[in-house]
């Protein structure tokens, strides 16, 4: 899915499920819907959406 919606191949990557991100020392965390990372270590967050707000931006 990645390499079709990035258009271009994307080395071996690892998949992580409903994965949390530690943002500082208070406890405050990012929860990911989806969060791969690949052999050259660039990660990519994937979020389903459940209504359709038209098309959102690539970043």
């Amino acid at each position: 899915m990645l390499e079709i919606i990035l258009s271009f191949k994307v080395p071996k990557v690892s998949v992580h499920v409903e994965h949390s991100i530690l943002i500082s020392s208070d406890f405050r965390s990012v929860r990911l819907d989806v969060y791969a990372s690949n052999e050259l270590k660039v990660g990519y967050d994937i979020e389903a959406q459940n209504d359709y707000a038209g098309n959102l931006a690539k970043m």
